[in-house]
């Protein structure tokens, strides 16, 4: 009923289950289950349906401690959901997790689109925090994959949902921080990156993701710069 208020209005929502950390085999089962049947029950329209997914909620030991096992149990679980995502003209948009586990999304993310079954899909989203120090670098990174595929794929670039958690693992680990220690300097990457991506429009596309008004105006002005201010794959 939600979806179809919003459709009246024009717009697509984006369907979150918030889920993470899980802590059995079970629990991963039971998400992995979900994200497919919701596919299979709204997809399948002609406007694309709309879901964010989480690794770490697909496998109870996804960790870099654990890193060949949960690239391979993980990247089975996204090839599998990007079959049905592609029956169903589903769009799955994968959410970032905490610095410690983002080299394994990024890597598994990589495996799967570059298979040659998966190498023409469009309809899939990675996220970016741009909270992050090495944001630019994942940016780069992103649009060189993109390149050598041949096929865009969009990215969400958002400021970061885990600042605290990254300060206080950071602090209790010993490690430097992931994360900048000043809003503003959040801001200035989350526009240093946005003007990067959208200088490749078209390799990749960007869906920008703020309440700053400071941001949003400067995507505004990034995106008549650029000519995308009136591209439909601009959201």
């Amino acid at each position: 009923r939600v979806l179809r208020r919003y459709e009246s209005f024009g717009a697509e929502a984006n369907i979150d289950f918030l889920g993470e950390d899980v802590v059995s085999w079970m629990e991963a089962k039971e998400y992995f289950t979900q994200y497919l049947q919701v596919m299979k029950q709204y997809g399948g329209k002609k406007r694309p349906f709309h879901v964010a997914i989480k690794f770490s909620a697909l496998h109870p030991f996804f960790s870099p401690e654990n890193y060949k096992e949960s690239r391979q149990a993980v990247g089975d679980c996204f090839a599998a959901f990007l079959r049905v995502a592609r029956e169903t003209n589903s769009f799955i948009a994968v959410d970032a997790e905490l610095h410690a586990r983002q080299a394994i999304v990024l890597d598994i993310f990589s495996d799967c689109i570059m298979r040659p079954e998966f190498r023409s899909v469009d309809t899939i989203k990675i996220a970016i925090h741009a909270y992050k120090k090495d944001a630019i670098a994942t940016a780069k990174r992103l649009v060189a994959l993109a390149k050598e595929r041949g096929t865009p794929f969009w990215i969400r670039l958002v400021k970061g949902a885990y600042l605290e958690t990254e300060r206080a693992l950071a602090e209790q680990k010993n490690w430097p921080s992931p994360v900048w220690d000043e809003k503003s300097q959040t801001d200035e990457t989350f526009d240093e990156v946005l003007a990067y991506l959208m200088g490749n429009w078209g390799t990749v596309y960007v869906s920008p993701a703020t309440h700053n008004p400071a941001n949003i105006l400067f995507a505004e002005h990034c995106a008549e710069e650029f000519r995308i201010a009136d591209d439909p794959r601009f959201f």
